[in-house]
This record gives C-alpha cells, sequence and structure tokens, in this order.
C-alpha cells in the first residue's frame, strides 16, 4: 500500500474539504478520520493503514476546514457544530454504506457532534452506526482553550527553512504531549508545512487557534446511542479520569480503552496499540452487526 491514498475534494456549498481516500472502494463500509485542532489528515494515516491490514473497509481521512488542503473560512468558524457540516458532507459523497467515525482531540468533539444531528434527524447523509472518541474532554478546560488563544500570533510565523520550521513546532506540540519523540512527529509536521514568499508555515488559519470556543458536549453524548469507545492516552495531559468518566456515564453504549505510555499525539506515537483496539472494537461492534 502506499503511503497515502487518492487526494479528493468536496466543493460547496461551504469551504473546499480535502479528504484522502485509502482501502476499499465506493460502497463498502466506510470510516471517517477526523482530526484535532492545528492537526492535519496524516495524523491519522499509520493507523488508518495498520486497520486495512486488518479490515475490509474504506478509509477517508479528512481535512477539517481552516487545516492541510481544506479551504480557511472568513468569518471563522471552527467549532464542532461547524466541523459538524462539514462531516455531513463528506459522509454524504463518501459514505453511500455503512460509516463510523473516528476522532482525535478536537476531531472527537467534532465526530460527536456529527452524530448528535445525525440521531436529532438534522443530517441529510447516511447515519453513523460506531464512533470512537479518542483523548480529550467533553468539556475542554479553560486552560486548554486559553492556550490554543494564547498561540494565534506564533502559528502564523514562517520560517526561513522547513527544518527550522519542524523544530520549531515539534518544541511547540511537546509542552502538552510531554514525551512524545521528534521522530514521530517529523514526517507529520513536514507534510503540514507550506512554503510561500515568506519561507516555511503550517497549512492552518491561525484563527482556528484565536476563535477556538468548543463549549460542552456533555448534553450531546446521551443522543448518540451507537457504540462508542473511548479511548485515554496514559500519558496525555489532555484528558481528565473526570472526563472520562463523563464520558462513560453520558455515552449510552461505551467501552473504555486505555493506551500505556501514549501522549496525547497518540495516533504517531501509538499507532500499533491504537489501531489494535479500534480493529477489535470495529470488527465486534460494527462489521459483525450487518
Amino acid at each position: 500500500m502506499s503511503a497515502s491514498g487518492q487526494v479528493l475534494f468536496i466543493e460547496g456549498p461551504g469551504p473546499r474539504l480535502a479528504c484522502e481516500v485509502l482501502g476499499a472502494g465506493p460502497g463498502a463500509p466506510t470510516l471517517l478520520f477526523a482530526h484535532g485542532n492545528s492537526s492535519h489528515r496524516g495524523v491519522w494515516r499509520p493507523v488508518a493503514r495498520l486497520l486495512l491490514r486488518e479490515l475490509d473497509v474504506r478509509a477517508v481521512l479528512l481535512d477539517m476546514r481552516g487545516h492541510g488542503d481544506s479551504e480557511h473560512v472568513h468569518p471563522p468558524a471552527y467549532n464542532p457544530a461547524d466541523h459538524a457540516t462539514d462531516l455531513e458532507r463528506v459522509a454524504r459523497h463518501l459514505a453511500p454504506s455503512r460509516l463510523a467515525v473516528i476522532g482525535h482531540s478536537a476531531g472527537a468533539l467534532a465526530v460527536t457532534a456529527f452524530a448528535a444531528r445525525c440521531a436529532r434527524g438534522e443530517a441529510d447523509c447516511p447515519r453513523p452506526s460506531a464512533l470512537a472518541w479518542v483523548d480529550i474532554d467533553p468539556r475542554v478546560p479553560s486552560w486548554q482553550v486559553e492556550f490554543f488563544h494564547a498561540r494565534a500570533d506564533s502559528i502564523r510565523r514562517s520560517h526561513a527553512d522547513a527544518d527550522t520550521a519542524i523544530r520549531q513546532l515539534i518544541r511547540g506540540i511537546q509542552k502538552t504531549s510531554v514525551g512524545v519523540t521528534e521522530a514521530a512527529l517529523w514526517d507529520f509536521i513536514a507534510t503540514g508545512l507550506k512554503q510561500t514568499s515568506e519561507g516555511f508555515s503550517v497549512k492552518f488559519d491561525s484563527q482556528t487557534y484565536a476563535t477556538w470556543s468548543p463549549g460542552d458536549l456533555r448534553p450531546l453524548l446521551p443522543l448518540v446511542d451507537i457504540p462508542a469507545l473511548l479511548i485515554r492516552a496514559a500519558d496525555s495531559i489532555v484528558t481528565s479520569e473526570q472526563g472520562m468518566a463523563e464520558l462513560q456515564a453520558g455515552f449510552p453504549r461505551s467501552t473504555r480503552v486505555d493506551i500505556p505510555g501514549g501522549t496525547h499525539f497518540v495516533p504517531l506515537d501509538h499507532p500499533e496499540e491504537l489501531a489494535r483496539a479500534l480493529a477489535g472494537f470495529l470488527h465486534q461492534e460494527w462489521l459483525s452487526r450487518g
């Protein structure tokens, strides 16, 4: 299998969205992956490639609006409800069959907001029949939101060369993901860079940092009455025990898995363990149920 799959673009209404499609062809059961704030679709590629060795499915890796090769929006609109509308568009175009949604960090908030829209009958697309939530609290604490707001100016910076840009971004990630290695981050960050006349910077709208206000997702959890896998990276400082308890209490049908040694960037630093947990869950709770 190649390092990346076919890249497709979904046009409006709404921002132009970039998706990377791997695995089985149209009509196959589809896994729709959403990444976190300031990330891009590449964060999920190692896990998706491992899953496709075990499951005969289609994997769709989305660049969220304002990230990667997807369009920025003005005025900025980068919160879970906004991302949920984009996930609906992607599902309508690329998931005509059975659908499961998998989200990391802010992507977990997004896929849950999308699943809740489907449960309320507000989405014109296939409804997900399984969900995986990876490493974030349902009510993001204020210190995390303020951390992003404070970094909005720094994320705009350009660097003279790619190596300097990558090293600077690695240092920023390691502030909240203590223990994640440079080796795990290097290729991911490199593929998320763009070159302009001013130098190298990330493919990312800094307004997603400046305006992020994710709110409280706990009221939506009871609406999502589908099997939900809740994953915490054991060494992450982003997810708390209280947050995991709230997730387990809120989702009607949840299973919890902890990834020992994993940081918040668990899709990159422990892809094998994460893929193993997802494969077991998806086989038992999604594919085998018809």
